[in-house]
């Protein structure tokens, strides 16, 4: 017997064996396997996305609701600008190097994909 005769021989007795429903069953249990569930760092790494979007939306608000008062104690002196509207000016720029960071992590998680 040849070798591609035995090997053709070998095919038949397997697929006699195997059923159809047997063949239909292993398709799905394949199927299943390949949508297995998120592993726990996928899922840390997802929170921790909301988190830093429901964050990033905060400041954005806030920096917006903000907006016209930042106008006008930028267009006064430093000199005529109050303590209150120094500190608010502080508060505004440390919001906006934190949205920029979220902004840059953003940017860096969707270069990975």
């Amino acid at each position: 017997m040849k070798k591609s005769e035995l090997k053709e021989y070998i095919r038949e007795i397997i697929l006699a064996e195997i059923s159809e429903k047997d063949i239909t069953e292993l398709n799905k249990q394949l199927k299943l396997e390949s949508e297995e569930e998120p592993t726990e760092a996928e899922i840390k790494k997802e929170k921790s996305l909301t988190k830093a979007q429901t964050e990033y939306t905060k400041l954005t608000k806030e920096l917006k609701s903000n907006v016209g008062k930042i106008k006008a104690i930028i267009a006064k002196k430093p000199t005529e600008r109050t303590k209150t509207e120094e500190l608010l000016l502080a508060k505004m720029k440390e919001l906006t190097q934190r949205k920029n960071q979220l902004k840059n992590k953003f940017s860096n998680l969707e270069d990975e994909d």
